[in-house]
């Protein structure tokens, strides 16, 4: 989908989704992140939540502006949100162009709540440091 996640300091996480069903939001829930969803990557942009948001899930494949984009755009704009990656069938180049460029961690979907769940952890962690 957070900075300091309500469980370090009640600041509220964002995820941003393409796909995602309503039992990952729940599960993310369930954890203890409030978690704010958003249809676009350009949804997110014209929100608040790019400079209120503690981190940041995407997928990368997404009509319109990709999950790649919106980070290269984040980072032009100066903007340091963790971001954790998730995709089906991601390819090598794909998985490599979003960590080299500053990703906390990347998912291939399917995957575990509680990988999620450390990758969250360890983007908390990044920001708050």
């Amino acid at each position: 989908m957070c900075s300091a996640c309500p469980r370090q300091s009640g600041a509220v996480g964002f995820a941003l989704r393409q796909g995602w069903g309503g039992h990952d939001v729940e599960k993310l829930r369930s954890l203890g992140y409030p978690v704010r969803t958003f249809t676009s990557a350009e949804a997110f942009l014209e929100s608040e939540a790019a400079r209120e948001s503690a981190c940041l899930v995407s997928d990368v494949r997404m009509p319109g502006m990709t999950g790649l984009e919106l980070q290269r755009h984040l980072i032009a704009a100066g903007i340091a949100l963790p971001l954790i990656f998730m995709a089906a069938n991601p390819d090598p180049a794909m998985i490599h162009a979003a960590l080299a460029t500053g990703a906390v961690a990347f998912h291939a979907k399917p995957f575990e709540g509680e990988k999620l769940a450390e990758s969250i952890e360890r983007a908390l962690s990044q920001k708050a440091a």
